[in-house]
C-alpha cells in the first residue's frame, strides 16, 4: 500500500518546476527524507526540496543562499570567515563555531555527515537536489538534528552515454565563475564523472587599511571525481574523490548605531593597523557508497567516508581581533538495511552509525588597548559517536488499509576528550597557565519517534508526529575558569509534536502543504558571556527551558506554461520559559532566541515568456522577506537585532534551437538583490570593555550573464 501510494504521488506530486520542457503537471522528484527512496508527498514531515533546475535558474551558489527558499531556516555567516556558516531551523541553532560544541542542524552530503560549521559554506559541485527536513530528526539522523536536517545529493555518473557540460558566468564585482563536467561511460557497467569549479569575485567594500585590498572577496575552486561501478544489476558501488578550496577575505565589521534603521553599506572602510589576511578552508574527502538489492524486498546500503579539513580565519572587530587555525580529520561509517513485506503493508529501516573526529586547533584574541594576546592551543581534541537505530511502519487493516503507524528509536553513545593549553602574550612574552584545561565526558541518549499517517485518497496525506531531537554535550574553549571548562555542559533535548497535511490539487497542477508544530525544548545549552563587556569570555550552561510553536505553509500552482506560482510562509513563536542564574533566579526575560524571525515569506514566479517551436524563453523571479530577528541571546538583545529586509532576485533564460548538433545551449541574464537593499547579515557587540554594536552587511545589487552548453 505504501509503495503504491508513493508511486502514485511520484506521478502527481510537487517538488520542482521544470522549465526546460513544458509539462502538464508540476514535476516530481524522488527524495530520501526518510533515508530510503520515496516521494515528498509521502514523507510525514514539513520539508522543502530544491531540485537541480531550482538551483540553476535561481543562481544558487552555496548553503547561505538556502534560507531564501526555505521557511523557518536562517543562516548567519560567521563574521570571522564567510565559509563558516551558522544554521538555525525553527529557532534552534548554535551561535558559536567551536568544534568543542556541536551544531543543531544536521548537514549531510550524499549521506555523509558534515559536523562542523567551518567550511560549510563553500561552493557546491554537481547538485542533483537539496532536501531540507524541518523539525527534530533524532531517530533517523541522530545527534545534532534538533532543529532539522539538510541532505545535499549529488548527480551520479551515467553509464549509458558520454556527456559534457560547461557553464560560464560573468558579472558585477568582476565575477568569473566556471563549472565543467565530463561524463565518460567506459562500459555499460562503469562510468566516471569529473567536475571542476572555479569562482572569483571582488568584494564590494575597499579596505583602505592594512592587509587585503577588499573585504568580502571570494576565491574558490574545487574538483570532484565520481566513479560508478555496476557490479551486477542489483549491486553497485560509487567511489568519490573531491577537494574544495576557499580563499575568501573577511567581511567588513563596522560600527553601527542602536536604532532599528539599517545604515548604508559602505563602499570603503579601514582595517586600521591590523593586517587583515585572506581566510582559507581546504577540504579533501573520499566517499564509498554501496547499494545492494539483497532481495526484491530488501536493500542494503553502506556509506563510508574520510574527510580532512584545514582552515585559517582572522577578523578585525572594533577594538580587538580574532584568529584561529586548525586541522580536522573525520571518519564515518554507516550501514543501513531497508526491508518491505511482500504485500508492501509493512516496512522497516535499520541502521548502525560510527563517527570519529580528531583535531588540533589554536586560537588567539588580540586586544589592541591592552597590547596583549590571549592564546588557546587545542593540543588534542577527539569526538567519537556511535548509534543504532530502527524505524518500522505498518499499514493497519483499519480504514481500508489507509492508516499507517510508525514507531522508531535511536540509541546514541558519544565520547568527548579535549586538551587545551592557555597562554597570555604581553610585550612579546608568552606566559602559559600552569595547569592545562582537560575535559573528558561521555553522553548517552535514546531518541524515539512516533507517528500516524492517513491517506483518505491518493491526493491527500494527513500526518501526526512526535519526534525527539538530541544534541550532545561538550566543552567551551572560552570558559571563564579551568573548573568551568572541566565541568563542560550536558546534552540538550527537544520534543516536537507536529500535525500536517499534504494535498495534490487541480489534477496535479497544484499542491498545498501545511504543518503546525509545538516543541518542548529542555536543558538548552546557553552561551552566556561571563563578562558582558568581554565577548571573548563566556560559559555554556544547561540553564534553559523554552517552548517553540509555529506554522509552515507551502503551495505551488501551475496556471499555465507561462505562469507558475510558489508561496512559502512560516510563523514562529519562540519563548524562553526559564533560565536560572547561579543564585537560582529566573532571568528568562533577559534572553531571546537567535535566528528566529516571527514571520518569513518567500514568493516565486516562473514560466515561459514566449512559447515557440524548438526553443524557449523562460523567466524566474524570487522574492524573500524575513521579519526582525535577534543575533545575540543575552541581556539587551534588542540592541543587536537584524532589522527586517527583503531580497528580490531573478533571471531570464533563452534556450535557442541548435540544428547543427544534438547539444543544448542556454543563455541567462540574472540579477541578485535587484533593488539594491541594504541589510545586515549579523549584528553583535564589536568591542571589549564597552558596548558598541557592530554589523556585517549583505552584498548589494549584482548583475551577470551565464552561458551553458551541454552535449
Amino acid at each position: 500500500m505504501r509503495i503504491r501510494l508513493a508511486l502514485l504521488a511520484l506521478l502527481t506530486s510537487n517538488s520542482a518546476i521544470s522549465l526546460d520542457e513544458p509539462s502538464s503537471e508540476i514535476e516530481t522528484i524522488v527524495v530520501t527524507l526518510e533515508r530510503t527512496y520515496g516521494s515528498e508527498f509521502d514523507a510525514p514531515l514539513s520539508s522543502v526540496v530544491l531540485a537541480e533546475v531550482d538551483t540553476q535558474y535561481s543562481q544558487y551558489r552555496d548553503l547561505d543562499d538556502l534560507h531564501n527558499y526555505v521557511p523557518n531556516l536562517r543562516s548567519i555567516p560567521h563574521p570571522n570567515n564567510s565559509g563558516t556558516l551558522l544554521l538555525f531551523m525553527r529557532g534552534v541553532g548554535n551561535i558559536d563555531e567551536q568544534m568543542l560544541q556541536d551544531p543543531s542542524v544536521a548537514v549531510y552530503a550524499d549521506g555523509v555527515p558534515l559536523p562542523r560549521s567551518q567550511g560549510l559554506n563553500t561552493e557546491l559541485l554537481d547538485i542533483q537536489r537539496i532536501e531540507v527536513g524541518l523539525g527534530p530528526q533524532g531517530t533517523l539522523y541522530g545527534r545534532n538534528a534538533t532543529g532539522g536536517s539538510i541532505n545535499i545529493v549529488s548527480q551520479a555518473p551515467n553509464t549509458s552515454k558520454h556527456a559534457f557540460s560547461h557553464k560560464l558566468s560573468m558579472g558585477h564585482d568582476a565575477l568569473l565563475r566556471t563549472q565543467t563536467q565530463i561524463n565518460y561511460a567506459f562500459t555499460e557497467n562503469f562510468a566516471t564523472k569529473i567536475s571542476y569549479l572555479d569562482t572569483q569575485t571582488e568584494g564590494q567594500i575597499v579596505n583602505t587599511g592594512a592587509g587585503v585590498a577588499r573585504f568580502g572577496e571570494r576565491n574558490r575552486h574545487g574538483y570532484r571525481i565520481d566513479n560508478l561501478f555496476i557490479v551486477m544489476n542489483d549491486f553497485q558501488v560509487r567511489l568519490i574523490f573531491e577537494n574544495t578550496n576557499s580563499g575568501d577575505t573577511p567581511d567588513f565589521v563596522g560600527a553601527v548605531d542602536f536604532s532599528s534603521h539599517i545604515l548604508p553599506r559602505p563602499s570603503s572602510a579601514s582595517s586600521g593597523n591590523y593586517v587583515v589576511r585572506q581566510n582559507w578552508v581546504d577540504t579533501t574527502a573520499q566517499t564509498l557508497l554501496v547499494d545492494w538489492d539483497v532481495t526484491d524486498n530488501t536493500v542494503f546500503k553502506s556509506i563510508t567516508s574520510r574527510r580532512t579539513l584545514d582552515d585559517f580565519q582572522n577578523q578585525k572587530f572594533l577594538n580587538w581581533a580574532a584568529e584561529a587555525i586548525g586541522t580536522h580529520e573525520q571518519k564515518s561509517q554507516e550501514l543501513q538495511l531497508f526491508s518491505y513485506s511482500q504485500d508492501n503493508y509493512f516496512s522497516a529501516t535499520m541502521g548502525w552509525f560510527w563517527f570519529n573526529e580528531q583535531a588540533t586547533r589554536s586560537a588567539a584574541n588580540v586586544f589592541f588597548d591592552r597590547n596583549e594576546i590571549r592564546r588557546v592551543f587545542g593540543r588534542d581534541i577527539e569526538n567519537t559517536a556511535k548509534a543504532a537505530y530502527a524505524q518500522i511502519s505498518w499499514f493497519t487493516p483499519l480504514l481500508s488499509r489507509n492508516l499507517e503507524v510508525r514507531i522508531g528509536g535511536r540509541q546514541s553513545w558519544d565520547d568527548r576528550f579535549s586538551y587545551l593549553d592557555r597562554a597570555l602574550e604581553k610585550d612579546g612574552r608568552l606566559m602559559f597557565r600552569p595547569i592545562p584545561d582537560i575535559g573528558e565526558r561521555e553522553f548517552k541518549n535514546f531518541s524515539p519517534s512516533y507517528g500516524l499517517s492517513y491517506y483518505p485518497n491518493n491526493n491527500l496525506h494527513i500526518y501526526l508526529n512526535r519526534n525527539y531531537g538530541y544534541k550532545s554535550g561538550g566543552f567551551n574553549a572560552r570558559a571563564s575558569s579551568p573548573e568551568r571548562f572541566r565541568e563542560g555542559f550536558d546534552d540538550e533535548t527537544l520534543v516536537s509534536n507536529e500535525i500536517g497535511l499534504k494535498t495534490i490539487l487541480l489534477d496535479g497542477d497544484a499542491n498545498f502543504n501545511i504543518a503546525y508544530f509545538d516543541a518542548d525544548y529542555r536543558d538548552i545549552q546557553l552561551n552566556v558571556q561571563s563578562n558582558p563587556l568581554d565577548p571573548s569570555a563566556s560559559d555554556v550552561l544547561n540553564a534553559g527551558e523554552a517552548s517553540v510553536q509555529g506554522l509552515e505553509l507551502q503551495t505551488q500552482i501551475k496556471f499555465s506554461d507561462r505562469l507558475q506560482l510558489g508561496v512559502n510562509y512560516a510563523y514562529l513563536d519562540t519563548q524562553y520559559e526559564a533560565i536560572f542564574d547561579a543564585n537560582g533566579q529566573n532571568i528568562a526575560h533577559q534572553y531571546e532566541f537567535v535566528g528566529s524571525p516571527e514571520h518569513t515569506l518567500q514568493l516565486s514566479v516562473a514560466g515561459e515568456l514566449v512559447p515557440t517551436a524548438n526553443q524557449s524563453l523562460n523567466y524566474r523571479l524570487n522574492w524573500s522577506w524575513q521579519d526582525d530577528y535577534f543575533t545575540v541571546k543575552s541581556a539587551n538583545a534588542d540592541q543587536f537585532t537584524v532589522p527586517a529586509y527583503a531580497i528580490m532576485s531573478g533571471s531570464i533564460t533563452w534556450l535557442p534551437p541548435l540544428r547543427f548538433t544534438p547539444g543544448k545551449l542556454s543563455l541567462s541574464l540574472w540579477g541578485r538583490n535587484l533593488f539594491d537593499e541594504d541589510y545586515y547579515t549579523n549584528r553583535f557587540n564589536g568591542t571589549v570593555g564597552r558596548v558598541e554594536p557592530a554589523a556585517t552587511w549583505g552584498a548589494g545589487r549584482t548583475f551577470g550573464v551565464s552561458i551553458s552548453v551541454d552535449f
